[in-house]
């Protein structure tokens, strides 16, 4: 404030604020100090704001996420960004457009992030009509060549274009076109991984061309007959690849390959059945387990059997082992009974034979006494009766005629009487051996009693077990046979509802078809426009 003496004269200020100045003074002094405040702050922020506009007007950055395509409207040129940086554009005169590199589309799925698109499950019908919503993630990836961005670009003008123009769709109908190829309880019973791989394929190498054409029910679904355990023989419409010569499928057209799209990955995840197949799969599952309970049950009532029969064999071999024990101990005390006899008949032979021993033996001695007598008296009689030796001689001839008969009438008795001994012991082995084997046939002929009773009575427990396995099995061939009924019954309605859907679903694959061809053509359209005005 300038320095002014007190006893100078000045101009007095009415902007000054004093005792006695008016309101509206007052307020324009407060508004003029505020404003005297705030002025250095504004100007900062005009600064950058300026800044911020001169930087959004004339720099744009990239990521290593996207690819990036800048257009020069005034040169006419178009340049593909696809590594982080910052550059430099021309403002009102220049585009840039952000594409991203990898994206997700993720039907029915719960995966979120900034490169994932959120749809519905995606609703099938299946060769045999049924119906199911299938969560599906699919994964695509732009190829590296820039000229492929630009001809997207040229194309679909922007990420969301692409992805509503030509991803959803393309993945859609591959699946419609997949689901044509598989029954509803095939995909959701045997062949989930398959349906995948084959979509998966079709995605990156093309749609196949299908015919429709009756096949046989796989092995892994089909049912056996009450009376036999091979599947029985039906067959089932749906659409099957065509082959050519060589073994190879043709395929259609596929868009993606035209612009360099590769499919990466396909995620399926559990499907959601419809009211008809979720009541045929439940349907299924309880004549299966109706089935294996009945399987169940002739398998043990079989293995009851089998055990029966070997505690009935088990038995029977255990008699026999019995019997065949006995009948050893008893031929073994037969046998003992026989040696005893033959040891007392050795013995009672070997006594005779002493006593025929003895008997000789006193024979011989009598004899040589008699002789030592005669030879005594002889000489006494020759030194006596020199003279009556011719009597002598005659009397003595007539008394050793008498000692030989004497000694031949002996030993005639005595060999009498030891043929006598003999014919007696060899009657009394002859009636030893006779009731040897008289004990041995009644031992052979016990032994045939008992086996056939044992045969009879085994034989009597395996009709018996013969005729309850036959119930049995009666019973399981019934049980198996309502089994098959049921089944064949619910394979007749099958069959009635594919008839009555087979033209709604021609109808389908025809509208399918030519929505495909209408979207090729346009797609084909649009790029022979662009290349006309170009």
């Amino acid at each position: 404030m300038p320095f002014y003496d007190s006893g100078v004269p000045r101009k007095e200020n009415p902007l000054e604020v004093g005792q006695g100045a008016p309101f509206p003074q007052i307020i324009y002094q407060d508004l003029h100090k505020h404003l005297q405040k705030l002025w250095r702050p504004l100007i900062v922020i005009l600064i950058l704001l300026v800044i911020y506009l001169i930087y959004r007007l004339f720099v744009f950055q990239t990521g290593a996420t996207y690819y990036y395509l800048y257009e020069d409207m005034l040169r006419s040129e178009t340049k593909v960004y696809d590594k982080p940086g910052i550059y430099f554009k021309i403002p009102f005169a220049s585009r840039v457009t952000r594409y991203d590199k990898v994206w997700t589309v993720s039907f029915g799925g719960t995966f979120t992030g900034e490169q994932i698109l959120k749809k519905g499950p995606i609703e099938l019908r299946f060769a045999d009509s049924y119906m199911a919503k299938v969560p599906v993630t699919f994964r695509y990836k732009k190829s590296t060549d820039r000229g492929d961005i630009k001809r997207i670009h040229e194309d679909f003008s922007n990420q969301h274009n692409l992805v509503d123009s030509l991803l959803i769709p393309i993945s859609e109908n591959a699946m419609v076109s997949t689901a044509t190829q598989y029954t509803g309880e095939e995909f959701s019973l045997s062949r989930f991984n398959s349906f995948q791989m084959d979509l998966l394929d079709q995605l990156q190498k093309g749609i196949y061309q299908t015919e429709r054409k009756q096949v046989p029910v796989p092995q892994d679904l089909a049912k056996p007959q009450a009376d036999s355990t091979q599947p029985t023989p039906l067959m089932e419409w749906k659409r099957v690849p065509i082959r050519d010569k060589d073994g190879k499928i043709p395929r259609l057209p596929n868009p993606l390959e035209e612009y360099g799209i590769e499919v990466t990955q396909v995620t399926l995840r559990k499907p959601v059945s419809g009211p008809e197949l979720k009541k045929l799969l439940d349907d299924n599952k309880r004549l299966d387990r109706e089935a294996m309970e009945a399987k169940n049950k002739v398998a043990l009532i079989q293995e009851q059997t089998k055990t029966d029969l070997a505690n009935v064999e088990k038995e029977q071999k255990i008699q026999r082992a019995n019997v065949e024990k006995a009948q050893e101990i008893q031929l073994a005390n037969v046998e003992k009974d026989k040696n005893f006899q033959l040891a007392n008949k050795a013995k009672e032979f070997v006594l005779v034979e002493e006593v025929k021993k003895i008997q000789l033996a006193n024979v011989e001695k009598d004899k040589e006494t008699q002789l030592a007598r005669i030879e005594k008296e002889k000489e006494m009689a020759l030194a006596r009766k020199t003279e009556e030796l011719a009597l002598v001689a005659e009397e003595e001839k007539i008394q050793l005629a008498n000692v030989e008969k004497d000694k031949k009438t002996q030993l005639a008795r005595i060999e009498k009487e030891e043929k006598m001994k003999l014919a007696k012991k060899a009657e009394e082995l002859a009636l030893v051996e006779e009731e040897e084997k008289v004990q041995l046939a009644n031992v052979e002929k016990d032994k045939k009693t008992q086996l056939a009773l044992i045969e009879k009575e085994e034989k009597m427990k395996l009709a018996k077990k013969a005729e309850e396995l036959a119930l049995v099995e009666e019973e399981a061939k019934i049980q198996l046979a309502n089994v098959e009924k049921d089944k064949n019954t619910q394979l007749a309605n099958k069959a009635k509802e594919l008839v009555l859907v087979e033209e709604e679903k021609n109808l389908q694959l025809a509208n399918v078809e030519k929505a495909q061809k209408i979207q090729l053509a346009n797609v084909e359209k649009d790029k022979n426009t662009q290349l006309a005005n170009k």
